[in-house]
């Protein structure tokens, strides 16, 4: 009997090595990998994003990044790429969360916040929510973040913080009135021609929201500000640019007006901490932006030179010390 238990206990030992092993070595988490890369080489810089800061394809001149151009136009900084599609506050929060804990910490971080991440459209859209890289940059002992596949598979985390069901039936607000919900506007079935109609229905869908501060992503926001600040870290947000022409074309003065207020809420949080805000809402007309029909903030090459020059003026306005 004694025989059996020293073995079960070697097995056990040997299955949660094994586990280590392969959460740590084979297949690491890229994001936690790449920052915990860049914390080590004491990078100075951090440039946080989503698809808006990354090449878009389409034309041949339209494949350098938002992050590469800052980094040409600064390269007596090391600076570390942390953009993906679809990242948002609350992504950056966590990645905050794990630099505060961190032996080494960077000088700087830049990130845009998207106004459109608010919306239900992005904000509740479940595979957006990153639940793995949110659990292993805030889990507090790196040891149990290697457990996080048999954790998953137990069911003892939770991996589907949103239901498709639950993302479907989130409301649609324009302003303050609910204009419907999301099953009304998203295209479920992958089929959704680019009517007049439709396009209307997609800009109140991503844009036509009144924010208030107690939307997830603003206690987001507002949290990464006070993390930075006890890292030392400092802090350079920009607005992204949104296509307010064709939005004002089919909505009319009432998109300007709610963007604008959006906006302004935004940088009011960063304001309230004492930190700049550069707010690009409202500063690029429609021949700068590069998508097909439905809205969203991708740029021409021209788009993006514009965005990475004034972020560069912004960064060097007051750099880190």
């Amino acid at each position: 009997m004694k025989s059996f238990f020293l073995k079960l206990i070697a097995f056990v030992a040997l299955v949660l090595a094994a586990q280590v092993v392969i959460a740590r070595y084979i297949e690491p988490d890229p994001l936690v990998s790449s920052l915990n890369g860049y914390l080590r080489d004491r990078t100075q810089i951090l440039f946080f994003g989503d698809s808006s800061v990354l090449p878009t394809g389409g034309s041949s001149d339209n494949q350098s990044s938002i992050i590469e151009m800052f980094q040409a136009a600064n390269p007596a900084y090391k600076l570390g790429n942390l953009a993906h599609p679809a990242y948002h506050l609350g992504i950056y929060e966590a990645v905050l969360d794990y630099i505060s804990r961190a032996p080494s910490k960077p000088q700087a971080i830049i990130f845009p916040v998207q106004l459109r991440s608010f919306s239900p459209e992005w904000d509740m859209r479940p595979v957006n929510q990153f639940e793995k890289e949110i659990f292993l940059l805030k889990d507090r002992t790196s040891f149990i973040s290697y457990f996080y596949t048999p954790l998953a598979i137990l069911r003892a985390i939770d991996v589907n913080s949103v239901s498709y069901t639950e993302f479907l039936k989130t409301p649609v607000y324009y302003g303050q009135k609910q204009a419907g919900i999301v099953e009304d506007f998203e295209a479920v079935d992958k089929n959704k021609p680019a009517t007049e109609e439709n396009i209307r229905d997609d800009y109140v869908y991503k844009y036509m929201f009144k924010l208030d501060r107690n939307q997830r992503k603003m206690k987001s926001l507002e949290s990464l500000l006070d993390l930075a600040d006890k890292a030392g870290t400092k802090i350079y947000v920009y607005i992204s640019p949104i296509d307010y022409e064709t939005g004002t074309k089919f909505i009319g003065n009432d998109f300007v007006e709610q963007v604008a207020y959006n906006a302004n809420l935004v940088c009011s949080v960063l304001e309230d901490k004492k930190m700049p805000c550069l707010d690009l809402t409202l500063s690029l007309t429609r021949d700068y932006f590069d998508y097909p029909a439905y809205p969203n903030e991708h740029l021409t090459a021209q788009g993006k030179r514009f965005v990475a020059d004034r972020i560069n003026a912004f960064f060097n306005q007051n750099p880190p010390r």
